[in-house]
């Protein structure tokens, strides 16, 4: 893969009644991709060519993007600040996707004709993306903020399923094929809120201590990559609800931070067709623990320890009682870091 890019960006500012200041921009991207991949049954020694006059497959491409941007933040007042944004953007596919290869179950017409494989002609998806936020910042320190945004995906990569042509010894057999596809994709609209307040305005030893913290609700619906199954999925690694939740504690060289992430259930892999199921992660919490001490002016002595509720990483397919897909139990870590900087 070859790629050239270019990028031209312009600031702008105004000292007026309500001040402002932001940027537009736009960068081209040009991409040329040669991709290199076999079609048959087997690995390694065990590979056995359809077509043994021609087992490997050469596939090679050109595409190319524009993508604007645009960010603005406006003050209100001393202690208000807007913010908007909106800006394209593209996301390549995994190397792997794009793979040529093409891994059959059988070269036997009698056999079952399935196979699966990369797609060379995927291409990338792109977003539309467009952004609000109203953030406050009060003279006693601290901040709140509360943004929207909504995000148009066009082209989304999830996994589909077709009756494709394969030469086999000269004769064009038909297999049921799975491999990554582009989709016409979907909508995210979502709504997010973040707050900062530290608590040194409480008496003695609680000056020390603040809290942080943020909230997002997400609603994602991609079309299907089937399109027989007539009803929208979920965007892939979205939670429909997110959140954190950090205690911490500054006083002089000593530090420590107690953090809970929390995330809903999400989906894991579509499926492919109407005769299997979504698969889903469970939701969970974790907790996380960070402390630290500074000795002298050059070294720091930390201690992390994650996960420590012993969480564990659980996923299920979509049917009627959730039927169980695999567990997780990573457990819980620690570490203990020595830093020593130069100066």
């Amino acid at each position: 893969e070859e790629t050239t890019s270019a990028y031209l960006q312009a600031n702008f500012m105004n000292d007026g009644r309500f001040p402002y200041r932001g940027n537009v921009g736009l960068r081209y991207v040009s991409t040329d991709q040669t991709n290199v991949g076999w079609v048959g049954v087997g690995v390694g020694d065990d590979f056995v060519p359809a077509d043994p006059d021609n087992p490997q497959v050469t596939t090679a491409r050109t595409y190319s993007e524009w993508l604007p941007s645009f960010n603005m933040a406006l003050d209100l007042s001393e202690e208000w600040l807007m913010r908007f944004a909106a800006n394209k953007a593209f996301t390549r596919p995994d190397p792997i996707d794009m793979a040529s290869r093409l891994n059959l179950s059988d070269l036997d017409e009698e056999g079952d004709l399935t196979g699966s494989g990369g797609n060379p002609h995927l291409v990338p998806y792109t977003t539309y993306n467009y952004d609000v936020s109203l953030e406050f910042y009060p003279e006693i320190g601290g901040s709140y903020g509360l943004g929207l945004f909504y995000k148009d995906l066009t082209g989304y990569i999830a996994n589909g399923r077709s009756d494709e042509s394969v030469n086999v010894d000269g004769e064009d057999l038909i297999y049921d094929i799975r491999r990554p596809v582009n989709t016409d994709g979907g909508t995210i609209l979502g709504v997010e809120f973040q707050f900062h307040t530290p608590l040194d305005f409480l008496p003695g030893f609680f000056q020390y201590f603040g809290i942080n913290g943020s909230y997002t609700y997400v609603d994602a619906e991609m079309d299907a990559v089937v399109p027989d199954r007539g009803v929208p999925i979920s965007l892939r690694g979205t939670s429909e609800k997110s959140g954190n939740l950090v205690l911490y504690f500054e006083k002089s060289k000593f530090g420590a931070r107690l953090a809970a992430e929390y995330r809903s259930d999400f989906l894991h892999q579509e499926a492919a067709d109407n005769e299997r199921f979504d698969e889903f992660t469970n939701g969970r919490t974790y907790l996380d623990l960070n402390l630290d001490y500074v000795i002298g002016k050059r070294t720091k002595i930390r201690f992390t320890a994650n996960n420590l509720t012993d969480e564990r990483r659980s996923r299920y397919w979509g049917t009627p009682g959730r039927y169980y897909s695999d567990e997780r139990d990573n457990g819980r870590t620690y570490v203990l870091e020595l830093r020593i900087s130069s100066s």
